[in-house]
């Protein structure tokens, strides 16, 4: 091939619907680099290299390695760019000038020879330019671009190479990465879980390296499939099994007809019920002819043909007919049960003092009486009917708080209403959750607390109340500094070397 000539290397790979199929090229057995002139496509059993053009650099054997679960294959090819001649070396004068110009070349030739410097130009250590965030956070199917600058520009000798978690990063159809007058860019089309890890890209020429490095974590889409993946069953199969789940529901063991307990009680019920292979029949349970509401107090288990129900701390609304329904394509079977649930024994108001001391008990009623028979003035109301119905109303409102990052921050108010209103704190517009983060009491006197603040606790702390009269609200302002660490006060006061 010429120089500047387009290079076009063409392959079939087979199979083609293979995942694990993984696709590499080499140059001179070392991975190869794309950029803007040369570009891979690998793609319906295409394998595909361009070069757009070419350079007498890129002479060298170029090798294609792919590779799956099952082994590998590989094909070589060498390519030699001859290099063009831009320079054309013969002269064009006459024959009687040649020899003045041949003088005067030797002569700029020689002052060149002497004002030619002992060293080459050498080029400093490269250096990478440019702010990339040390972790990266995506979802499984985005794109991700990273970019920086790279200097000395135009440095021959200078190498960019990736690396994923301390491996050379295998450029794809879907991975490219470019660099080009001094920008160094990394694209991913398309993300996968797989390509989570440590990203590292080393800059190096003969004075030395660079480096940086940043961490990307895909987050997988939900991959479960929740539908049935069982054959339909056939009936060619002859087992006892297979003949027991052909069979139609039938209850093994009944329920007792009636269950009496207290108040607070447990209730359980199990029974067993054939055949306990069959996946098409279900289980139900009704309550008074409706079905059981599903809830913390209610665990129910149908596990190898075992079925039970339990109702922790009953009360007196699970009184009533309980009953189980088992259907199936090939029939239905039910049992059922009758359970009372007995209140709790009430209070026991009679005297329970001494005999002896009956004549002070006696005194006792007889200034309780009294008091009932007395007028009800307003100097005689009790505290209960004094209330009335109000709205909420501030008596201490929350104050203005300035914390460095890290310290804790606590607001407090104070309000009335009755009915007892509903208290709310919100930051910045949004509810304040109760938790490790966020701590919220009241005794009396409301409280938010921010054990630990950071920079996005800092805005608009607000506490709304609310009751069937009204609605209210005051705010304040937080204000969150950072913390700066400064040790030149401890240094100042530390002894001195000798």
């Amino acid at each position: 091939m010429k120089e500047n000539d387009f290079i076009h290397l063409e392959s079939r790979l087979i199979p083609i619907g293979d995942p694990t199929m993984n696709v590499e090229w080499f140059v001179n057995g070392k991975p190869f680099t794309t950029g803007s002139r040369f570009r891979t496509i690998s793609d319906f059993g295409y394998v595909v290299l361009e070069i757009i053009e070419a350079y007498a650099r890129d002479s060298g054997i170029y090798e294609c390695i792919a590779t799956n679960q099952y082994g590998r294959d590989t094909i070589k090819c060498q390519i030699n760019v001859k290099k063009s001649k831009n320079i054309i070396m013969e002269t064009q004068l006459p024959v009687e000038h040649s020899r003045t110009l041949q003088s005067l070349e030797q002569r700029i030739h020689d002052n060149q020879s002497s004002m030619k410097p002992e060293n080459d130009e050498q080029f400093p250590i490269p250096k990478f330019f440019g702010k990339i965030e040390p972790n990266i956070y995506r979802k499984e199917g985005d794109a991700l671009h990273v970019d920086c600058r790279v200097e000395p520009i135009n440095d021959p000798n200078l190498t960019i190479e990736w690396f994923l978690d301390g491996k050379p990063l295998i450029t794809s159809s879907r991975i490219h990465s470019i660099n080009d007058f001094g920008f160094v860019v990394l694209d991913i089309d398309w993300l996968f879980d797989r390509d989570t890890g440590t990203y590292q890209c080393v800059a190096s020429n003969h004075m030395g390296s660079d480096t940086f490095a940043f961490n990307l974590l895909v987050k997988p889409e939900s991959n479960i499939v929740y539908d049935s993946q069982l054959q339909p069953m056939t009936t060619t199969i002859s087992s006892p099994q297979q003949s027991m789940v052909a069979a139609a529901p039938h209850f093994t063991k009944l329920l007792p007809e009636k269950i009496i307990i207290n108040e607070g009680e447990n209730i359980h019920f199990d029974s067993r019920i054939e055949p306990f292979g069959d996946g098409e029949m279900k289980i139900e349970w009704l309550h008074e002819h409706e079905p059981l509401r599903s809830g913390h107090r209610h665990k129910t288990i149908n596990d190898f043909g075992y079925i039970s129900l339990d109702i922790i701390s009953a009360d007196l609304e699970d009184s009533g007919c309980y009953t189980c329904v088992a259907k199936s394509p090939r029939g239905e079977d039910h049992i059922t049960c009758l359970v009372e649930v007995r209140p709790k024994q009430k209070l026991d108001f009679k005297p329970q003092i001494p005999r002896e001391m009956s004549a002070a008990y006696e005194k006792i009623s007889d200034f309780e009486q009294q008091q009932h028979q007395l007028p009800r003035t307003p100097d005689f109301v009790s505290p209960d009917d004094r209330r009335e119905n109000m709205a909420p109303t501030f008596v201490q409102n929350p104050e203005p708080l300035c914390v460095l990052e890290g310290d804790v921050a606590r607001f407090c108010c104070r309000i009335i209403g009755y009915p007892k209103p509903r208290v709310i704190w919100t930051l910045n517009g949004k509810p304040i959750p109760n938790g490790s983060r966020y701590k919220i009491r009241y005794d009396g006197i409301h409280h938010l607390e921010i054990p630990k603040t950071r920079q996005y606790d800092q805005g608009k702390i607000e506490v709304i109340a609310k009751n069937n009269f009204g609605e209210i609200s005051a705010s304040t302002m937080l204000e969150v500094r950072p913390r700066n660490a400064d040790y030149r006060a401890i240094l100042k006061h530390s002894p001195k070397s000798k």
